[in-house]
């Protein structure tokens, strides 16, 4: 497991992930040492922009919703979550964060690269926070209207 942390030198901020095992072995206990954090957050947040537009994603989250909420359209559910996708740059950093760790259970590195593990359970909640009537669908039409 990869702990977030910093440093400050010179007054500047350097923020990165290290593995578990350097903190408690010692520096370079792990293959991969310090990573910087901002290659690594930028990867995923254009992978969960990605997820939000991909027609595969969201039909798969409109299966699961359908079942639970039978009431529900297509459209109540597939627009807001490709909205979402456009509308993430201008979402506070606050939000970004949360949206980010109520669809991601975990962030793997390894050899081959970076794989990200969905929270299948975080994809019904975002669709039910963006079904009409609902606040996230109140504020996902104001941002629209602005």
């Amino acid at each position: 497991p990869m702990m977030h942390t910093y440093t400050i030198k010179k007054g500047q901020p350097y923020r990165y992930y290290t593995a578990g095992r350097d903190r408690r072995f010692g520096a370079w206990a792990s293959r991969f040492g310090s990573l910087p954090a901002e290659p690594i957050e930028e990867l995923v947040v254009a992978q969960v922009q990605d997820a939000l537009s991909a027609p595969h994603v969201v039909q798969a989250v409109w299966g699961r919703i359908k079942t639970q909420h039978p009431g529900i359209s297509e459209p109540e559910v597939v627009l807001p979550m490709r909205q979402l996708a456009t509308m993430w740059p201008p979402l506070f950093p606050a939000e970004q964060c949360r949206l980010v760790q109520l669809l991601i259970a975990r962030v793997v590195l390894g050899d081959t690269g970076m794989e990200i593990i969905w929270r299948d359970s975080g994809w019904q909640e975002l669709a039910c926070e963006l079904i009409p009537g609902t606040i996230g669908a109140e504020l996902a039409e104001l941002e629209g209207a602005v």
